[in-house]
């Protein structure tokens, strides 16, 4: 019957109105993103987030994502993933770094993606950088330093196997920019919008679903 569909497409058009969990911060700390993603080796659905001091921090499913994956050696131990200050720029030194050695004007976290395979994370801040990590060591593979003027809104990894390649962003300049992770450089840029870009992904395509 007509009541007995309506029933149904409004159960399953419900909105959840309960709290599942709340992740406390600090005072003066205010999440700017956050995904869910799949983890391949532990079947699992982990939280990310990024904030306004810079971090990075994954969050355990199990405990109803009020704390921190500790399977991770460096959240284990403290070694967040984190973007740091104009003094803070060098690959090499950013895994390991605790909060009292960052640069006092560190940057927000305002997008984050994860690769097809989910290996790999990309981070972009309110200071025009993108960071490329490791997920499982939490260690920084990539730096893209200052490539816009403005904050970078958006990014996505491009589907060319179980390495991505390429990362392709977006910000509030208003261009769209491609980087090669093999390169370290820019190949591609896109101009003509006349205010932010808050989206932007590859296509898959019939080559790219055949493994072309």
């Amino acid at each position: 019957t007509s009541k007995h569909k309506n029933a149904i497409k409004l159960s399953h058009e419900r909105i959840p109105l309960d709290t599942y969990s709340t992740i406390k911060f600090s005072k003066k700390t205010v999440v700017t993103s956050a995904m869910f993603y799949n983890d391949v080796n532990t079947q699992k659905t982990p939280l990310i987030t990024g904030s306004s001091d810079g971090f990075i921090e994954i969050w355990d499913e199990d405990s109803k994502y009020k704390q921190l994956r500790l399977d991770l050696e460096y959240q284990k131990k403290d070694e967040l993933m984190c973007h740091y200050g104009d003094e803070d720029d060098d690959d090499d030194d950013d895994h390991g770094k605790s909060g009292k050695e960052k640069n006092s004007l560190v940057p927000s976290i305002l997008t984050l993606k994860i690769n097809l395979d989910g290996t790999m994370l990309a981070s972009g801040d309110s200071q025009g950088s993108i960071r490329i990590w490791n997920i499982q060591t939490g260690k920084c593979l990539r730096t893209f330093d200052k490539v816009y003027g403005g904050a970078v809104t958006c990014l996505d990894f491009s589907r060319d196997g179980e390495e991505s390649s390429r990362i392709l962003s977006a910000g509030q300049d208003g261009s769209c920019r491609e980087f090669g992770l093999r390169t370290r450089r820019m190949l591609k840029e896109f101009q003509g919008h006349t205010s932010f870009v808050n989206s932007c992904h590859y296509v898959m395509t019939e080559k790219d679903k055949n493994g072309g």
